[in-house]
């Protein structure tokens, strides 16, 4: 570390080892460095899991390298140690949102955003996850609006495109209300159709009073066929508990009005993170009938019944529900099979991730 900032002092090439350590005999008597990569330039396939040194050192000083591609792969480290619950999630959204805004890199940023995404995704769906939603949402809800008003271009899309993806507040909602009804705005940005029916599916979401108006008055402005698309998935997203198990038959149903593309809507929109209260009553019916599914309906069927119906709960009943049904399921197609075991062991990671928010005190 120099002057403040990190400064790469010296690369080597090395070859590792395959025992826990590898010994750098160039490396003795040198002074100790904040950081040691070992993957710089991505030339090696390996995962990287960085100490506790390393994570304080990304911390502080992660903006001021140079190299983005190095930065890039840092914060990737971090965030596939919070999947391996090696790292707790509000301990990443606290380095998260002392560095999101010092970034310049475009596409670092994107990569951030994504991963800030899935991290408010995790919260909705874990028990333990509701004071840390509450807490950075806070945070980031106002830094996202703030910079989607302050950017311009492909910039102001991104930080606009990343709040509409993550709101859930109640009065970062009510902005999303006012754009669409022209009673506020975003200087500098007109809000194409897609991103106006991506504003009306979060408002759905969280059921807001007015989306249903809402809804059916964008549809009627748009009757192209994406249009009509992503008007039944906002719809979908918003129906209730009873909605909800009339549109799982809708997309289930195998006769002659079945179109798979329609079905792939429903089910993409039935139970996103922020509603997996709805899915857990059906969770144990879902789950049964998955090899029904397997046996009559087809693989692009299965596949995504597989991918947007299995349940995540972050529970160890629904983890020993899925390890029941692959065992006593074994002759499931290959697809079937292989979207259980990722949901399995996706179930696992989300309940040791829990586990981990609650045993530490950064969470």
């Amino acid at each position: 570390r120099r002057g403040g900032g990190l400064k790469p002092v010296r690369t080597e090439s090395v070859g590792l080892a395959a025992q826990p350590f590898t010994n750098l005999p160039w490396a003795e008597g040198e002074p100790c460095p904040s950081l040691v990569y070992p993957n710089v330039d991505d030339w090696g396939y390996l995962s990287v899991k960085l100490d506790d040194r390393a994570i304080n050192t990304v911390r502080h000083h992660v903006n001021s390298l140079e190299d983005p591609l190095l930065r890039t792969m840092l914060w990737h480290d971090l965030w596939q140690m919070v999947s391996d619950a090696e790292l707790p999630l509000g301990e990443y959204l606290q380095i998260l949102s002392a560095n999101l805004e010092g970034e310049r890199n475009t596409d670092v940023v994107r990569s951030q955003l994504a991963n800030l995404r899935r991290s408010f995704d995790l919260l909705h769906i874990l028990p333990q996850g509701e004071h840390l939603l509450v807490r950075y949402r806070r945070v980031f809800e106002p830094m996202l609006w703030r910079r989607a008003n302050e950017e311009r271009g492909d910039k102001q899309k991104t930080w606009f495109d990343a709040y509409v993806a993550t709101v859930s507040s109640e009065r970062g909602l009510a902005r999303l209300t006012a754009v669409l009804r022209d009673e506020n705005s975003v200087p500098g940005l007109v809000p194409d159709q897609q991103r106006r029916w991506a504003m009306i599916a979060r408002l759905r979401e969280f059921r807001v009073p007015g989306s249903g108006d809402l809804l059916q008055s964008e549809r009627a402005n748009d009757s192209s066929s994406l249009g009509k698309q992503l008007a039944l998935y906002a719809e979908v997203i918003g129906a209730d508990e009873a909605g909800k198990q009339q549109w799982f038959a809708a997309a289930t149903r195998n006769d002659e009005t079945y179109q798979l593309s329609r079905s792939r809507t429903i089910l993409r929109a039935l139970y996103p993170p922020s509603q997996r209260y709805l899915q857990a009553p059906q969770a144990p019916v879902m789950v049964a009938r998955l090899p029904e599914f397997d046996r009559e309906r087809d693989i692009q069927f299965n596949r995504y019944l597989g991918r947007y119906l299995v349940p995540q709960l972050c529970s160890r009943d629904n983890v020993a529900r899925l390890a029941r049904t692959l065992e006593a399921n074994p002759d499931l197609n290959a697809a079937t099979h292989r979207q259980l075991l990722i949901s399995h062991q996706a179930e696992q990671r989300c309940v040791a991730l829990g586990e981990l928010i609650q045993s530490s005190p950064r969470g």
